[in-house]
């Protein structure tokens, strides 16, 4: 055998050998010569393995441990994203629920401030009137008051101008009476006397 291999070329063994298989119909021996038989037969080995040995190929213990681990990442980032989706719901929903408060008590202080304004107005108003049906009474009494006091002085001086009247009157008359009385010369005395008086009185007066 090894003379054989020794004085024949290589190629043309196995150009011998796949016309032989091809005449016999036999399938082509794995066991080919040259240096794509190492080649071949990986394939070989490859295809001939069945579905459950290449799952078992690829399902090595280290692909297990990734599948694993990305199976937890992927776990663990559904959880997050589930609750950071909730979180986002749930601020949303505050988030409404705030600008509905917001909106209600603005309304609420328009409406007060309305109210407020409201009542001012009538306060104001009425304020006004009470005002003016003050001054309107007390312009009322003033001049009622001047009405009246114009009238005294009136009637005060014509009493003056009637007692003054009167008193000239008995004046008068009681000097008719003492000029029939007395001598004139007395009455005289008694007017220079009764005009000094007078003089002293108001010199002490003043």
């Amino acid at each position: 055998m090894k003379r054989f291999k020794s004085c024949v070329p290589s190629a043309c063994v196995r150009t011998c050998v796949v016309c032989l298989c091809a005449y016999m119909r036999m399938p082509r021996p794995s066991c080919a010569f040259g240096p794509g038989s190492k080649k071949r037969e990986r394939e070989k080995n490859r295809v001939s393995h069945s579905p459950d040995e290449r799952v078992k190929v690829k399902a090595s213990p280290p692909c297990l441990q990734a599948n694993s681990r990305l199976k937890e990442i992927e776990k663990d980032y559904s959880q997050k994203l589930t609750k950071s989706a909730q979180l986002i719901a749930e601020l949303q929903t505050c988030v409404c629920d705030s600008k509905e408060e917001a909106v209600r008590l603005q309304k609420a202080m328009e409406r007060q401030l309305e109210e407020a304004h409201a009542r001012w107005d009538e306060q104001r108003k009425t304020l006004h009137h009470h005002a003016d049906q003050s001054n309107k009474a007390l312009q009322e009494k003033v001049e009622s008051l001047q009405m009246q006091l114009h009238s005294s002085e009136k009637k005060l001086l014509s009493k003056a101008l009637e007692t003054e009247e009167k008193v000239t009157a008995v004046r008068q008359e009681y000097e008719e009476k003492i000029k029939g009385l007395m001598p004139s010369e007395l009455r005289q005395e008694l007017e220079d006397t009764i005009t000094s008086l007078k003089s002293q009185v108001r010199d002490k007066i003043m």
